[in-house]
């Protein structure tokens, strides 16, 4: 089935002699290297050496936060959810290694499958909804944060009408971060910095084609990750921000609710 789609594949590592004598006069549309247990490490050096694109690996179990998994992230998304300690174990080494495979050596995506489940490969690279954990590079064509752009403007106006519509005085675009599949925007967030050494998310919203879960917990890590970069010391979500009134998931992101003396809720603060 791979090999119809263009696909050469290599399994482990005790196969690499045999497929590179072999490539010479294959035109291969794609490269799939499948890796055992600990053998994602043998792809390292030769990832870049075969062009290799996509990485899967059959490890024992996918990647979770808080019980539930991780369906994708890019590289810089692992490296904020590994440092702030949201997965550990033998999950956090997989997508550590899975990150480092996208940032060091070319690969596009990192696919992390189920070992146990005969599917899950097949799965995951034929079909829209995949059974597992794709880490893909950063600022590749999949999806993506970014700082909002002029040209975004149109996309955050529908967004977040009440902010940019018929407004005298439009917010910097500067103050926004978008979430991005292929270059389409399909979330933001607006992020203030105070004199106190911290980051304000003001606003959230999402476009009704993707779960507000993974739009939002995309913005609200690079927001942690920019935070950690300008030596910030905590980002807060305003109560307001999100456009729902239960905001007891932001705790998976390792964020607590404060309140004033009085009792009213302020925020949720992360600190850094």
């Amino acid at each position: 089935l791979l090999d119809a789609h263009g696909m050469e594949v290599i399994l482990g590592e005790h196969e690499q002699s045999r497929f590179w004598e072999s490539l010479g006069g294959k035109n291969i549309r794609d490269i799939v290297g499948v890796a055992l247990g600990s053998e994602l490490e043998s792809f390292m050096g030769l990832a870049r050496e075969c062009q290799i694109k996509k990485i899967c690996f059959l490890c024992d179990e996918i990647p979770h936060v808080a019980g539930q998994p991780i369906n994708n992230a890019s590289a810089a998304q692992v490296k904020e959810l590994i440092r702030s300690r949201l997965v550990t174990g033998a999950s956090a080494h997989a997508l550590e290694l899975a990150a480092d495979m996208c940032r060091q050596e070319g690969v596009h995506r990192v696919h992390l499958c189920n070992v146990h489940d005969t599917a899950s490969l097949l799965v995951e690279l034929f079909t829209g909804h995949g059974a597992g954990t794709m880490v893909y590079a950063d600022g590749g064509h999949f999806k993506n944060v970014r700082v909002a752009r002029e040209d975004d403007l149109p996309d955050l106006s529908m967004l977040l009408p009440a902010v940019f519509g018929g407004q005298p005085q439009q917010p910097s675009i500067g103050g926004f971060r978008v979430f991005t599949v292929d270059e389409e925007v399909h979330g933001c967030a607006e992020v203030l910095c105070c004199e106190r050494e911290s980051l304000v998310i003001t606003s959230l919203a999402h476009s009704s084609r993707f779960d507000q879960t993974e739009v939002f917990d995309a913005l609200i890590l690079r927001t942690l990750a920019d935070a950690r970069q300008e030596s910030a010391k905590k980002v807060v979500i305003l109560p307001t921000a999100p456009p729902v009134s239960d905001l007891s998931w932001l705790t998976r992101l390792g964020f607590k609710s404060e309140v004033s003396p009085s009792g009213a809720e302020v925020g949720w603060v992360h600190q850094l």
